[in-house]
Order: C-alpha cells, then structure tokens, then sequence
C-alpha cells in the first residue's frame, strides 16, 4: 500500500482501471489517484474475500478503523524509544503534547531559517538539510525509521562488531510479513513520518491540527 490515509472512495469498485500500482502516472490527478488505490486494495485482497469487498461496507469499515488503529500503534512504538535514538534529541522531546516549537533541534529539522510557513520539502528528507531534488530522501534516518518500524528499535541499535541487538520475544511485523525489500509507499511514509515527529503535532492525521499540515499530500 501507497498510501497512509485511505478515503472511503478507494473502496468503491465499479470497474478497475488498467494503470499499474507503480506507474508514477497514479498520481496525475484526484481521480486516478483514487482509481489505482482501488486496484491495489483489490488486488492485495485474497480471491475468496474479493466479492465481498465489492459489494459490502463491512469490509471497508474493518478495514479503515483496524489499518487507524495500526498505523497509531505503530507511531506510538516509534515515539517510545526510536525516534530519539535516530535524531539524537532527547526522549523528552517526543513526549506526545511536548511543545516542539521551542526545541531548536526540531525546528532546525521542520523549517529553514527564517522561514514563516512550513514546506513540505523540510529540511529533514534531505543531506544535511539542504534542498536538493537530486538528493530527496538520501538520509540515513528514514532508513532507520523504517527499520524500527518493521523490525523494532532494538534493530537500529548496534554493539561494538556492528551487528545489531539480536531480536528477543515474538518476530516483528517485518519478519511476519516477510519483508526483503523497500517499495515506494514506505519510503514516503517513513519522510512524512520524520516530518510529524518534530513539529508541534501531537496526533498523526491527514491533516495535522496545530500546524494545518495535509500529511496525506
């Protein structure tokens, strides 16, 4: 899945449209963003349950209030113990209703000097925090913040010979789900991710509420 926040229209099916999920062309306008979210739902949907997508809310109710419910706890694991650990500020910093306006580490991460208005080409989704669209996402942070993600903070935590902390308890949603490889929904949630953790934001939303941010976009 590409995308954090799915609309109820997403699970409308009348008819599939031919784009495929990773045609960069999903994203030209409103209508075929929708369009091709409707196919990958579908398509990641087992055969046996497909009809009853198309023709029942229940599935579509189940499946926005469980996926809300995931994606919170997820960024409360993140909060917890990772996020500082990846940025290196304070574990007081993160706490959920701190005021990260006046913690200078986080506002250097969120917005240019002197800027008034936030951008959604912070500082923290490139090196150093210098724009440049050749180098979108070339930060080893949102690496990490995907790794914690799937595989828990004890993963980007690393002993003397290198390794990371070897895994205790039940596997961790990556090994669950047998992740090898990175896809582009990830790597966009993780930027946005890294966004919201260091602006004033207490609750990950479409449409962040103190600062009026559309983490969906």
């Amino acid at each position: 899945m590409n995308e954090a926040f799915v609309p109820p229209t997403a699970f409308i099916f009348k008819k599939i449209t031919s784009i495929d999920v990773t045609d960069p062309a999903r994203y030209q306008d409103d209508k075929t963003t929708t369009a091709v979210l409707q196919r990958e739902i579908f398509e990641a949907t087992p055969d046996d349950l497909q009809e009853m997508l198309k023709t029942t809310a229940h599935f579509r109710d189940l499946f926005r209030s469980k996926g809300n419910e995931n994606l919170q706890h997820i960024v409360s694991e993140l909060h917890k113990g990772a996020i500082p650990l990846i940025f290196g500020i304070p574990a007081a910093a993160y706490v959920k209703d701190h005021d990260r306006s006046k913690v200078e580490a986080c506002v250097r991460l969120v917005r240019r000097p002197g800027a008034k208005k936030f951008s959604k080409f912070a500082p923290v989704i490139f090196p150093d925090g210098t724009e440049d669209m050749d180098k979108i996402f070339w930060v080893l942070h949102l690496a990490l913040i995907a790794k914690a993600m799937l595989f828990r903070k004890t993963s980007i935590k690393f002993g003397e010979n290198g390794k990371a902390t070897k895994l205790k308890g039940a596997p961790p949603i990556g090994v669950l789900w047998g992740v090898t490889e990175s896809m582009p929904g990830l790597l966009s949630l993780v930027a946005v991710l890294a966004v919201f953790f260091n602006t004033e934001d207490a609750e990950f939303s479409s449409d962040g509420k103190k600062l009026g941010i559309n983490y969906q976009c």
